[in-house]
Protein backbone atom coordinates (compact mmCIF):
# COMPACT_ATOMS: atom_id res chain seq x y z
CA UNK A 1 0.00 0.00 0.00
CA UNK A 2 1.55 3.53 -0.84
CA UNK A 3 -0.54 6.40 1.16
CA UNK A 4 -0.26 9.98 1.22
CA UNK A 5 -0.56 11.63 3.63
CA UNK A 6 -1.40 15.85 2.98
CA UNK A 7 -2.10 18.44 5.36
CA UNK A 8 -1.55 17.74 9.20
CA UNK A 9 -1.44 14.41 10.34
CA UNK A 10 -3.61 14.35 13.96
CA UNK A 11 -6.03 12.93 15.94
CA UNK A 12 -8.81 14.24 13.23
CA UNK A 13 -7.28 11.77 10.66
CA UNK A 14 -5.67 9.17 12.45
CA UNK A 15 -8.67 6.97 12.83
CA UNK A 16 -9.37 6.70 9.26
CA UNK A 17 -5.81 6.35 7.96
CA UNK A 18 -5.57 3.64 10.54
CA UNK A 19 -8.43 1.57 9.77
CA UNK A 20 -7.63 1.99 5.82
CA UNK A 21 -4.31 0.16 6.59
CA UNK A 22 -5.97 -2.34 8.98
CA UNK A 23 -8.47 -3.16 6.35
CA UNK A 24 -5.53 -3.43 3.98
CA UNK A 25 -4.08 -6.12 6.07
CA UNK A 26 -7.39 -8.15 6.05
CA UNK A 27 -6.63 -8.23 2.09
CA UNK A 28 -3.24 -9.55 2.41
CA UNK A 29 -1.71 -5.93 1.65
CA UNK A 30 1.34 -6.66 3.67
CA UNK A 31 3.73 -3.62 2.99
CA UNK A 32 3.06 -0.27 4.28
CA UNK A 33 4.85 3.16 2.39
CA UNK A 34 3.83 6.40 3.68
CA UNK A 35 4.59 9.22 1.84
CA UNK A 36 5.29 12.42 4.33
CA UNK A 37 6.48 14.99 1.35
CA UNK A 38 2.90 16.72 1.73
CA UNK A 39 2.71 16.47 5.24
CA UNK A 40 2.64 19.85 7.15
CA UNK A 41 3.26 18.15 10.62
CA UNK A 42 1.97 15.76 13.12
CA UNK A 43 0.60 15.77 16.18
CA UNK A 44 1.11 13.09 19.34
CA UNK A 45 -1.77 10.85 18.26
CA UNK A 46 -0.56 10.70 14.81
CA UNK A 47 2.85 10.11 15.37
CA UNK A 48 1.41 7.00 18.24
CA UNK A 49 -0.84 6.00 15.54
CA UNK A 50 2.15 5.37 13.16
CA UNK A 51 3.79 3.18 15.82
CA UNK A 52 -0.16 0.98 15.99
CA UNK A 53 0.25 0.36 12.19
CA UNK A 54 4.13 0.36 12.50
CA UNK A 55 3.25 -2.67 14.81
CA UNK A 56 0.37 -4.07 12.97
CA UNK A 57 2.53 -4.19 9.68
CA UNK A 58 4.90 -6.25 11.34
CA UNK A 59 2.51 -8.83 12.80
CA UNK A 60 1.43 -9.39 9.61
CA UNK A 61 4.86 -10.23 8.16
CA UNK A 62 5.24 -6.77 6.35
CA UNK A 63 7.19 -4.04 6.04
CA UNK A 64 6.23 -0.18 7.05
CA UNK A 65 8.44 2.94 5.43
CA UNK A 66 8.31 6.37 5.70
CA UNK A 67 9.19 8.20 2.87
CA UNK A 68 10.10 11.79 2.27
CA UNK A 69 9.71 12.76 6.05
CA UNK A 70 10.85 16.51 6.18
CA UNK A 71 13.02 17.27 8.74
CA UNK A 72 10.20 19.39 10.96
CA UNK A 73 8.85 16.18 11.01
CA UNK A 74 11.96 13.93 11.73
CA UNK A 75 12.24 16.63 14.43
CA UNK A 76 8.66 15.32 15.93
CA UNK A 77 9.21 12.40 16.00
CA UNK A 78 12.83 12.33 17.37
CA UNK A 79 11.30 15.00 19.91
CA UNK A 80 8.83 11.79 21.28
CA UNK A 81 11.76 9.82 21.00
CA UNK A 82 10.18 7.09 18.10
CA UNK A 83 11.82 7.87 15.23
CA UNK A 84 14.28 5.09 15.96
CA UNK A 85 11.35 2.39 15.85
CA UNK A 86 9.91 3.89 12.06
CA UNK A 87 11.88 2.78 9.28
CA UNK A 88 12.62 6.46 7.63
CA UNK A 89 13.60 6.18 3.82
CA UNK A 90 15.06 8.48 1.89
CA UNK A 91 13.44 11.49 -0.44
CA UNK A 92 12.15 9.29 -3.08
CA UNK A 93 10.17 10.57 -6.36
CA UNK A 94 6.69 9.55 -6.58
CA UNK A 95 5.10 9.25 -10.48
CA UNK A 96 3.58 12.54 -10.99
CA UNK A 97 0.75 10.77 -12.30
CA UNK A 98 -0.33 8.53 -9.85
CA UNK A 99 -3.48 9.39 -8.19
CA UNK A 100 -4.12 9.07 -4.30
CA UNK A 101 -7.85 8.52 -3.49
CA UNK A 102 -9.21 9.93 -0.52
CA UNK A 103 -9.23 8.07 2.80
CA UNK A 104 -13.16 7.45 4.17
CA UNK A 105 -14.06 10.49 6.80
CA UNK A 106 -14.09 10.31 10.55
CA UNK A 107 -17.26 9.30 11.53
CA UNK A 108 -17.24 7.19 14.74
CA UNK A 109 -15.93 9.37 17.70
CA UNK A 110 -15.98 6.65 20.53
CA UNK A 111 -13.53 4.49 17.74
CA UNK A 112 -11.70 7.54 17.24
CA UNK A 113 -11.30 8.52 21.14
CA UNK A 114 -10.14 4.53 21.73
CA UNK A 115 -7.53 5.02 19.30
CA UNK A 116 -6.29 8.47 20.46
CA UNK A 117 -6.13 6.12 23.76
CA UNK A 118 -3.75 3.52 22.07
CA UNK A 119 -1.61 6.11 20.53
CA UNK A 120 -0.93 7.59 23.44
CA UNK A 121 -0.22 4.44 25.62
CA UNK A 122 1.95 3.31 22.90
CA UNK A 123 4.18 6.32 22.64
CA UNK A 124 4.83 5.94 26.41
CA UNK A 125 5.50 2.01 25.63
CA UNK A 126 8.33 3.08 23.21
CA UNK A 127 9.74 6.29 25.21
CA UNK A 128 8.34 6.16 28.99
CA UNK A 129 10.14 9.74 29.03
CA UNK A 130 6.44 10.20 27.35
CA UNK A 131 4.58 9.43 30.72
CA UNK A 132 5.49 12.84 32.05
CA UNK A 133 3.83 14.39 29.16
CA UNK A 134 0.52 12.30 28.47
CA UNK A 135 0.09 10.62 31.65
CA UNK A 136 -2.48 13.17 32.65
CA UNK A 137 -3.97 13.22 29.36
CA UNK A 138 -3.97 9.15 29.35
CA UNK A 139 -6.07 9.15 32.79
CA UNK A 140 -8.52 11.17 31.66
CA UNK A 141 -9.16 9.70 28.95
CA UNK A 142 -9.45 6.98 30.53
CA UNK A 143 -11.68 8.04 32.89
CA UNK A 144 -14.30 9.35 30.45
CA UNK A 145 -14.34 5.93 28.67
CA UNK A 146 -16.29 4.21 32.60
Amino acid sequence: MLIRVKGLGSMNNSNGFYRFISEGHKKDFTDVCINLEDCDGMDSTFMGTLLLIHEETTNHDGNMVLINVSDYNRSKLDELGVGQFLDIGKKLEVPPELEYAPLPSEDDNNERMALVLRAHEELIKKNTDNEKKFGVFINSLKSSFK
